[in-house]
């Protein structure tokens, strides 16, 4: 169809537009019914479980030197955190509070915070919202 167009608009000597979206879909647009069945239940297990299998036969293949370094879980632990403070929803500073840091503390740690005491400074704070790891938002008026 799309080479019939060009060649009459280049008969006609017309200018022409088509449009070719890169990701057409094409027939067939459904997985035929026996690949499905092949692939029906393979995930139940759970991707870590499929994770494994697949890296111990990855290995067994020769694909993966079984040398290389695994995972040490300990060395992703984090012992502070850094902590963004919004005042009414607008940024106004961040703080380092230990990991472990309950929200009463890391509550504490916001309201000390010089910049937010300039913008909190002739204000009543109506509500104080910790979302720990993540933000304090301390609303005022």
């Amino acid at each position: 169809f799309a080479l019939k167009f060009v060649d009459e608009a280049k008969k006609a000597n017309k200018p022409f537009f088509l449009y070719i979206p890169h990701n057409a879909p094409h027939f067939p647009l459904m997985a035929p019914p026996e690949l499905i069945a092949k692939y029906r239940g393979k995930y139940k297990a759970g991707w870590d479980k499929l994770r494994v299998e697949r890296y111990r036969r990855q290995i067994a293949m020769g694909v993966i030197d079984a040398r290389w370094p695994q995972v040490d879980e300990s060395a992703l632990v984090q012992d502070s955190l850094q902590i963004v403070i919004q005042v009414n929803g607008k940024l106004r500073g961040q703080i380092e509070v230990p990991a472990d840091a309950s929200r009463e503390a890391i509550e504490a740690a916001a309201r000390a915070n010089e910049n937010v005491a300039r913008f909190t400074e002739g204000l009543t704070i109506r509500k104080v919202v910790v979302v720990p790891g993540k933000l304090v938002n301390i609303v005022a008026n």
